[in-house]
């Protein structure tokens, strides 16, 4: 193994690692103050959750409980699922980035040529990704041991999650030698992701298929069960299919060819005369990452309208609990109302980040050199820089619209009603993701080098404020620094014109300054 090959390695992802571990630490921070808050009485407590863990649909989206009683227990229980899906992206995309990517811009031909091994670089990103995904588990352990929940369990807890991520680089390793770019090794290996939650949720809905756990290492996952029966033996499992698909990755990455691979991409059109337009190049060029975004929200949305009923009826009978939802919604108490508008702000973090990643993009382009070649035509670099802005609104119109249809026709099949709410109230965040997608052409024009990571964090650290914020007592002047903050919450208030048309005239200020500041400097390669 080459030395500075791995710290070459390793400065290129410390900082994506670090963002990736502190939005996991915040996240779990406040989740459990949120829990605290909201169930302060012990025997309260007890009743609520019993009463939560007895609705069917929420075992498909969360998974079975355990020992739901103690902290340790709900929040593995509440968080568990989510944090391994996180880790297990953070692994594919990073990997997918050092080979793939690493092939498209030229830069694993320049480490060939060298006096290298041919798996010299595959390792090293191997070694630096996956000890990433270890330390993203040792945050998780990190944060329940601080909150005084039993060793075991905290360990376990964090070994699970790991385990899940490095069983997903395991995978990506594998889809790296098979698929030709970058954007197919991510497609594969998040399809496989997905695949393995669907198999989940199947086995957790249905007791008749719980057999089908077996088949996903996200169900492997789950099966360690922290703070309940504590198992330390379905982590082999994880480790022993992160094993075999390393191994299989390294065989192959030795003997094939630069470019080389067993998917290769179908040749496109011989006349591509509707993407002579860059506006429709990029849209094409973000295709599939857009229909998997409306995939996957049309799957988290639908599922929130199947357990509202359930929920609202517990939500209504928690004093404390109710408080927290009316200070989140503006002290409005009913409670069918609040719990949608709650959820509905986290489909409003995800579409503000489809619309954010859609713009930082641009920065990928530019430092791959693509970018360098679009531009030596009669293209301006604000056209190219707004091809992508444009892109990111209509990504995040259209995920808005699948994720609002797919909830309200979820409610309607359940017995509910006005279910036209849902639609509105997923349409409502747009203006706020607006303002994201402006941000984020503004830190591409004057910060190119950090766009991508803050494109990402500023969303997640809005979402934190307006979420947790008003819980945690935290000043008005901060909390309103949140675009989220901001928009009415629907369907819990009524729709607030004024503050959409000013959260548009914030978000139209930064994408002109963008677009402007983005003519006055040089393009960055690498």
């Amino acid at each position: 193994m080459n030395a500075l090959l791995l710290r070459l390695t390793l400065r290129r992802v410390w900082l994506r690692t670090l963002s990736w571990g502190a939005a996991i630490g915040v996240l779990m921070i406040v989740g459990i103050a949120a829990y605290q808050e909201a169930f302060p009485d012990p025997a309260q407590r007890e009743a609520t959750i019993a009463a939560l863990a007895s609705q069917p649909a929420l075992y498909a989206t969360l998974g079975a409980p355990g020992d739901i009683g103690t902290l340790g227990g709900f929040v593995t229980w509440r968080m568990g699922q989510f944090e391994c899906v996180v880790i297990a992206l953070f692994a594919l995309l990073t990997l997918a980035q050092l080979t793939r990517g690493d092939e498209e811009n030229g830069l694993r031909e320049a480490l060939w040529a060298g006096a290298v091994r041919r798996t010299a670089p595959l390792t090293s990103a191997l070694l630096v990704v996956g000890t990433g995904t270890l330390l993203l588990g040792a945050v998780i352990t990190t944060v329940m041991l601080a909150e005084g929940t039993p060793a075991l369990g905290a360990v376990l807890f964090g070994a699970a999650c790991a385990g899940a991520g490095l069983a997903h680089l395991g995978l990506a390793a594998l889809a790296s030698q098979l698929a030709t770019s970058r954007r197919a090794v991510s497609g594969l290996t998040g399809a496989a992701l997905a695949t393995g939650y669907l198999l989940r949720t199947l086995a957790d809905a249905n007791a008749d298929v719980s057999w089908l756990r077996w088949l996903s290492p996200l169900g492997w996952a789950q099966r360690v069960d922290p703070y309940t029966t504590d198992r330390a033996w379905p982590l082999l499992l994880l480790l022993g299919l992160t094993a075999l698909t390393i191994a299989a990755a390294l065989a192959m990455e030795a003997r094939r060819d630069l470019g080389a691979g067993l998917l290769h991409a179908r040749p496109g059109p011989a006349h591509g005369r509707s993407l002579r337009a860059v506006e429709l190049l990029t849209l094409r060029l973000h295709t599939g990452a857009i229909l998997g975004w409306a995939l996957g929200l049309a799957v988290l949305a639908a599922s929130i309208g199947a357990i509202v009923d359930g929920v609202s009826g517990i939500l209504a009978g928690n004093s404390q609990l109710g408080a927290m939802l009316a200070a989140i919604s503006g002290g409005e108490r009913r409670f069918t109302e609040a719990f949608l508008a709650t959820l509905f702000q986290i489909i409003g973090l995800l579409i503000a980040l489809v619309a954010a990643q859609a713009v930082v993009s641009a920065r990928e382009q530019e430092r791959t050199g693509q970018a360098e070649v679009l531009l030596a035509r009669p293209l301006t670099r604000s056209r190219w820089l707004g091809a992508h802005l444009l892109t990111g609104l209509l990504a995040a119109t259209l995920t808005a619209t699948v994720a609002g249809s797919a909830a309200a026709l979820s409610w309607w099949a359940s017995g509910g009603h006005d279910t036209s709410v849902l639609v509105a109230a997923a349409l409502n965040t747009l203006p706020a993701a607006a303002v994201f997608a402006g941000a984020a052409t503004l830190l591409v024009a004057v910060l190119p080098r950090w766009a991508a990571a803050l494109g990402t964090l500023l969303p997640m650290a809005g979402f934190v404020l307006t979420l947790f914020g008003p819980l945690a007592g935290l000043p008005a002047w901060l909390l309103d620094l949140s675009p989220f903050r901001h928009q009415a919450l629907l369907p819990a208030q009524p729709f607030d014109g004024a503050a959409a048309l000013a959260l548009l005239g914030v978000a139209a200020l930064f994408a002109a300054a963008g677009l402007v500041l983005i003519q006055r400097r040089d393009l960055r390669i690498g």
